[in-house]
């Protein structure tokens, strides 16, 4: 096929009427179309002038050109085909945890709906035709909005890789609504730590007053306690019994500790200046799994890093173990307090 010069096509007399046919590729498939078209009646054309009109009709569908030829040998590429791109290419790049579940996302949720069509079949439309369908399956807005997020990377990243533009889509996508959180009172707080026993009181202690994430607490090292300044250096996670870095850039950061703390660290570390400062009994660090089973619970929620920050007065709240986020007892936006501790906020 890769040798054709080109073709006329055969017309034939068929009844009355003068009859043509051609091949015409089609992309993806070996195999060509024969399309039979009606050129005319006998009595209103000959049958040269038949083949003129034929010759037109091939024409126009470019089926001789070399760019026709060139696509219709190309492979259809699906979003199947940029999924396994991007698994096998930039995924490797991420972190850890996006590493584990970025595929594991795509193979549930993306690749059932769009996979065997091509990046151009993929419209605002379809798209929305997607969040419907996932709205159907009962997630939430928060989830369906990540989907959307690493929809886009996917698609992105295959327009960065043939240099072409990224790609605009216009989705309706749901609303997050603005649920408040159950905030825990000091004397709550009291009780969750004084309900802990071993490592864990002084752990559930750090977290209520520093607002670490828990992957955060189990990468601490001792030498990232600095007790002269009461500062903690926060430079590492942990994630599936790994240290990984923390999740975000700003997740680099010191963070300020009062005297009460830095002495229960001192009194919990017993003369240790090396290794880490939560472990598990073979020196292994912890896991989600053996702090959640060891978190008091408390009106049947898990309580874990809530608490009134007295020194600032500011509340920290947490959804879960993995992220935490700070708001002051009157409601006031993080961002206006990211400066009173001297550290980024929490996402």
């Amino acid at each position: 096929m890769s040798k054709r010069s080109g073709q006329a096509g055969s017309v034939r007399l068929v009844g009355s009427k003068w009859r043509g046919r051609y091949w015409r590729d089609v992309p993806g498939q070996a195999k060509r179309e024969h399309p039979s078209v009606l050129l005319g009646e006998k009595s209103s054309m000959t049958k040269p002038e038949a083949r003129s009109k034929l010759k037109e009709i091939i024409d126009a569908e470019g089926v001789n050109t070399p760019e026709h030829l060139e696509k219709a040998l190309k492979p259809v590429v699906t979003f199947n085909h940029v999924a396994d791109a991007w698994e096998l290419k930039r995924v490797p790049q991420l972190k850890p945890s996006t590493q584990y579940t970025a595929p594991m996302l795509n193979r549930k949720y993306l690749r059932p709906f769009f996979g065997q069509l091509a990046p151009s079949e993929i419209k605002t439309g379809v798209i929305n035709d997607w969040i419907a369908n996932l709205g159907s399956k009962g997630l939430q807005p928060k989830t369906v909005h990540n989907l959307w997020k690493q929809f886009r990377a996917v698609m992105n990243w295959y327009a960065q890789q043939n240099d072409e533009p990224k790609r605009a889509w216009y989705p309706t996508l749901p609303t997050i609504a603005e649920g408040e959180q159950r905030w825990f009172t000091q004397d709550e707080v009291r009780r969750i730590v004084e309900a802990a026993q071993g490592q864990y009181k002084v752990l559930f202690h750090l977290a209520a007053y520093s607002g670490l994430r828990s992957g955060e607490l189990a990468g601490l090292h001792v030498q990232d306690l600095d007790f002269a300044r009461g500062v903690i250096r926060v430079r590492r996670s942990v994630w599936k019994g790994m240290e990984v870095a923390p999740k975000t850039r700003k997740g680099y950061r010191d963070v300020w500790i009062d005297s009460t703390t830095v002495q229960m660290l001192i009194e919990h570390l017993s003369g240790r200046t090396a290794g880490r400062i939560f472990q598990s009994r073979v020196g292994t660090p912890l896991e989600n799994r053996d702090i959640c089973p060891r978190s008091a619970v408390l009106d049947g929620r898990r309580a874990i890093v809530i608490v009134l920050k007295e020194a600032l007065c500011e509340v920290f709240r947490v959804t879960n173990v993995e992220s935490a986020t700070r708001t002051t007892s009157q409601n006031v936006s993080v961002k206006g307090h990211r400066e009173l501790d001297g550290g980024p906020g929490l996402t």
